[in-house]
């Protein structure tokens, strides 16, 4: 008998979603409750969330957002990001999953694209995916392994292992953010560091207010004496990995005491002390392409690994010139 497939709202089923987080291999703080509410808070995001059901059980479940740049640069800018992947249950069919692709694209149809960002390797979908016309993009990331701190320690390079392994230097503290005023802090330091060096968009402060003071993000902070001088905002998802969302530091300023070297030391044996397996970097660039962040996450003995993107374009024609812009931006 075939199964009767429908498309629902995952959120009148918080038990069955909770529950295909339980049992999904691609699971992920992204794809969770946790998530869309995030996203569902902000005015500026366009947020949704969509299951597929197989007679009574959630089988898939894509969270995600449609967003746009302020003023002209909405024209060409208006896209939907899926962030760690579609969250399937293992035994999802290819007409349950196809159902739930057709679903995505009618909800972001006056997007201009649709970005998939994967977390996990989907390649055993990747046919599906291209089927509904989600064409596979290359891209890396680095997963570092959180077992234990003497094992990770002796999979960093010389130079992590030779500052990681003695005590931090005099002067040098830490600690997670435990008010708003201090989320304020880390953010004029982000917004600064997005501005001069990053040159991407960054979400609002109330984001990140809402984001690391909710029950499963974190914002790690580090001071010289009483200056804040680098901070990581921090998700996680139980028995499955912490997430590196966020990150700066004053680096050229402190660059004998490496803040950014000590954040990445820090929240890896945050990842040890709370038995979360992974420490995901979330992105390395994409192939062949040389990326200083890269080579600087390598340092910490993580595993290089390319899940890749997804992409369906809606609109050609805008797509291309939104590309066109980025490239003349690159290179003023």
């Amino acid at each position: 008998m075939e199964k009767q497939v429908t498309i629902v709202s995952p959120n009148a089923y918080l038990d069955k979603w909770y529950g295909l987080l339980e049992v999904s291999p691609y699971r992920s703080w992204f794809q969770s409750p946790h998530g869309f509410s995030l996203y569902d808070a902000q005015p500026y995001l366009d947020a949704f969330a969509i299951g597929v059901m197989e007679n009574d059980q959630l089988m898939g479940v894509v969270v995600g957002f449609i967003q746009a740049e302020k003023g002209l640069k909405s024209f060409f800018s208006r896209r939907a990001i899926i962030n760690g992947g579609l969250l399937l249950h293992p035994s999802i069919s290819q007409n349950a999953l196809q159902t739930l692709l057709q679903a995505l694209k009618k909800r972001t149809r006056k997007a201009i694209y649709v970005e998939i960002r994967n977390l996990y390797d989907y390649s055993p979908y990747a046919t599906t995916l291209a089927q509904v016309g989600f064409a596979y993009q290359p891209h890396l990331n680095i997963k570092i392994t959180c077992d234990t701190w003497h094992q990770a320690l002796k999979r960093m390079d010389n130079n992590r292992y030779r500052v990681l392994s003695k005590p931090m230097p005099q002067g040098l503290t830490h600690k997670m953010a435990n008010c708003p005023a201090q989320v304020k802090a880390f953010y004029h330091m982000l917004q600064k560091h997005y501005q001069q060096k990053v040159r991407k968009p960054l979400f609002p402060y109330a984001f990140f207010e809402t984001m690391i003071m909710g029950e499963t993000g974190k914002l790690l902070l580090l001071y010289k004496d009483d200056k804040l001088i680098g901070g990581m905002a921090l998700l996680y998802w139980p028995n499955t990995a912490l997430y590196d969302y966020y990150a700066c530091a004053l680096d050229d300023e402190y660059r004998d005491l490496s803040p950014s070297v000590w954040l990445y030391g820090l929240a890896i044996q945050y990842a040890i002390q709370h038995q979360l397996p992974v420490f995901d970097t979330m992105g390395a660039g994409v192939p062949e392409i040389p990326y200083g962040v890269r080579d600087f996450k390598l340092r910490f003995g993580g595993q290089l690994v390319q899940e890749g993107r997804f992409l369906c374009i809606h609109k050609p024609f805008l797509y291309k010139l939104g590309e066109s812009y980025i490239r003349y931006k690159s290179k003023e």
